[in-house]
C-alpha cells in the first residue's frame, strides 16, 4: 500500500504537472489570485482515501499532513478552473503539420 507521506507541496518540483511557481504564475496571469479550498473539500478527500486504502480517516490523517492535501486541492482545483476557462484556438495548418511530425 502506497500513500502519501507528510511534505509541502512546495517542495516538489514536478508533481505531473508544470512546477508549481509556473502554475502560480500561469493563474495570475488569467486573473486567479486565490484559489480557496473548503474545509468541506479537505474532509472529503480525506475520507476518499480512507476508503482507498480501507484505512481510518484519523489514521490517514496521521500520514498525510492537511497542508499538503490542501496544497493538492488547490492545484487541482486551479488545473480544473484553467481547463475550464480555457479558450482554445484552432491551429493553424502549418503549426499542426509540425505536431503530427512530432509525435511521429
Amino acid at each position: 500500500m502506497e500513500l502519501v507521506t507528510q511534505h509541502t507541496h512546495t517542495d516538489m518540483t514536478n508533481h505531473g504537472h508544470a512546477p508549481i511557481e509556473e502554475l502560480v504564475a500561469r493563474a495570475h496571469r488569467v486573473g486567479i489570485t486565490n484559489i480557496a479550498v473548503t474545509e468541506q473539500e479537505i474532509a472529503d478527500e480525506y475520507a476518499k482515501m480512507a476508503e482507498q486504502y480501507k484505512m481510518d480517516v484519523e489514521k490517514i490523517k496521521t500520514i498525510v499532513a492537511e497542508s499538503a492535501l490542501s496544497g493538492d486541492l488547490r492545484i487541482s482545483n486551479a488545473l480544473e478552473f484553467i481547463k475550464t476557462n480555457a479558450k482554445v484556438k484552432k491551429a493553424s495548418k502549418k503549426k499542426a503539420e509540425e505536431t503530427e511530425e512530432t509525435a511521429e
